[in-house]
């Protein structure tokens, strides 16, 4: 039996009729119509598929995610079993790649709905399933587009064809699947994107995950401050401070920045205490253009973290420690910047 896997993404395109192979796993990424125009006019689709779900492959500025392959030793009295665990499987790896792309850039891209059809000769003799992704992102800034850039685009692509061989493979996989095809870690309760890395990592993108995934300022600063944590601190008192000034230093050297961070991640850490204790927020923390703009700044100060060379080398106590160092150093100045009220905005 042979599988075939179509999904468009939304919000990105790269370059006119591109097609981008991944790996040797029978998977591309394209944004040529044409390489999905055969799939849609088979009659399977056209049979059960509305026609909105079909429009959706024509709008501007889709991209299309597909995946063939071939599965050895099909059992049909597990057809149904096998359909739809293939396709959450496939799915996964689909909102991993979207995920990836905000390592390089907030965005705006989506899936919405994906495909799988399973049959034997051809596309006619199969069985067709269909899912609802709940990878809808908004986005953290008042970005002028959700398009994403076509560099991050090439960035990504060329990350995730690494990142593909480290997907992480399920024993409930096993006998049901041949060896030769992995499937993504999937969680049916924690339905984040999966990748691998530290505990504390891990953390971190489940809970950027749902920081993206909220329309409220308030709850998407809590989800960014707890990532944030996750990634520098641990069991200890003065939290506030310490993780505030942990966060500037890692991700600049530069005074502006350093003052920018450190009273930015100050201003997030209590609003995330506030929401999640149920206390007041200050005024000026109600007013929507200050929570978005926080919010955003969140957003790429997470982004720096993790492009930080230091993350994903060194130990998180050893970091955390070198950071105090470097704070020891510089502590009476840190001190002054960080008893500052906080005037991020108009800056």
């Amino acid at each position: 039996m042979k599988y075939l896997f179509f999904a468009p993404i939304h919000n990105m395109n790269f370059g006119p009729g591109e097609r981008r192979k991944l790996g040797e796993k029978g998977i591309s990424v394209s944004n040529y119509y044409q390489s999905v125009k055969k799939i849609l006019n088979s009659n399977i689709v056209t049979e059960n598929i509305g026609t909105f779900d079909l429009n959706e492959f024509n709008w501007d500025s889709v991209s299309y995610y597909i995946a063939k392959g071939k599965i050895s030793g099909f059992d049909e009295q597990k057809e149904s079993r096998i359909g739809v665990e293939l396709i959450v499987s496939l799915m996964k790896e689909a909102e991993t790649f979207l995920s990836e792309i905000w390592y390089e850039e907030d965005n705006g891209a989506y899936l919405r709905n994906v495909f799988l059809i399973i049959y034997n000769r051809d596309l006619s003799d199969g069985y067709l399933y269909r899912r609802g992704s709940i990878n809808q992102f908004t986005l953290s800034s008042k970005s002028e587009s959700f398009l994403v850039k076509e560099q991050s685009i090439r960035n990504t692509l060329e990350k995730f064809d690494r990142l593909l061989p480290a997907l992480v493979e399920v024993d409930k996989f096993k006998g049901l699947f041949p060896e030769d095809m992995s499937c993504v870690k999937y969680d049916p309760i924690a339905t984040a994107f999966y990748r691998k890395g530290t505990m504390s990592e891990e953390r971190a993108f489940l809970n950027i995950y749902l920081a993206r995934i909220s329309i409220i300022p308030q709850i998407k600063i809590s989800f960014y401050m707890i990532a944030l944590e996750s990634m520098l601190a641990s069991n200890e008192k003065n939290l506030r401070k310490k993780i505030s000034y942990r966060s500037a230093l890692l991700v600049s050297r530069n005074e502006q920045e350093v003052e920018k961070y450190l009273l930015l991640s100050k201003e997030a850490y209590d609003i995330r205490s506030k929401s999640l204790h149920g206390d007041d927020l200050k005024k000026e923390q109600l007013q929507s253009e200050i929570m978005y703009e926080i919010s955003n700044e969140m957003d790429t100060l997470l982004r720096k973290v993790f492009q930080s060379e230091r993350v994903g080398t060194t130990e998180k106590r050893k970091l955390i420690q070198e950071l105090d160092e470097e704070y020891n150093k510089k502590s009476e100045y840190l001190d002054t910047l960080y008893n500052q009220s906080f005037t991020f905005i108009g800056k």
